[in-house]
């Protein structure tokens, strides 16, 4: 018995040693992520797990962030569009969408694209949300920017070839779409004197 006994604590310390390092392979993994990946504990939704990658981006200190809730962290407009499709997604049971939020993160705005994800246990029942976000702000801003360009050049190529339009109509269009684009005053072609023009501003 006592054999037994001695066999079965060193089964077990093995055991032990092995899932600690697995939890810390597993760990050494997320941490390597450039991706924010966070665990969050369906009973009140707060967060047990982050990598490295959250912590950065979210410029808070891990032992900030865990157990805490989203109300905790974010704007409360915010906070609650997360619990919303946290909610929703468990509700579903099944791996969510590409979801794109707006969050502040020390008074400056970062657009994230996440996917949540249900972690079930063996009975199929929800356990853990897994969350899985992109900092996609950058991107953002380029589709913006290109948008905007595209819209100008609309714009322009609208103006020249129209031809219910005479010059004076045409150069004060043009000086509209291109002083709205760079985000200045509005300007009119006051006066046409040969080729001197003149120009107010309003």
């Amino acid at each position: 018995m006592c054999i037994t006994l001695i066999l079965l604590t060193g089964q077990n310390a093995l055991v032990r040693r092995r899932v600690e390092e697995s939890t810390e392979e597993l760990n050494t993994l997320l941490d390597n992520m450039p991706l924010m990946v966070w665990v969050k504990d369906i009973k009140d939704l707060s967060i047990v797990r982050v990598n490295k990658a959250t912590e950065i981006l979210l410029k808070r200190r891990r032992a900030d962030i865990l157990g805490r809730k989203d109300r905790d962290l974010f704007l409360p407009a915010e906070a609650r569009r997360m619990e919303t499709t946290d909610m929703q997604t468990l509700k579903a049971g099944v791996p969510s969408k590409s979801i794109i939020n707006t969050i502040e993160v020390e008074e400056e705005t970062h657009v994230f694209k996440t996917r949540k994800v249900p972690i079930l246990d063996k009975n199929g029942t929800p356990r853990f949300l897994l969350g899985i976000s992109e900092d996609i702000t950058k991107q953002e801003a380029q589709r913006t920017q290109l948008l905007r360009n595209e819209k100008l050049f609309e714009t322009l190529n609208k103006v020249a070839s129209d031809s219910n339009l005479d010059m004076e109509d045409k150069i004060n269009a043009i000086l509209e779409a291109g002083l709205a684009y760079f985000d200045l005053d509005i300007a009119i072609v006051s006066r046409i004197d040969g080729a001197l023009y003149t120009v107010q501003y309003c």
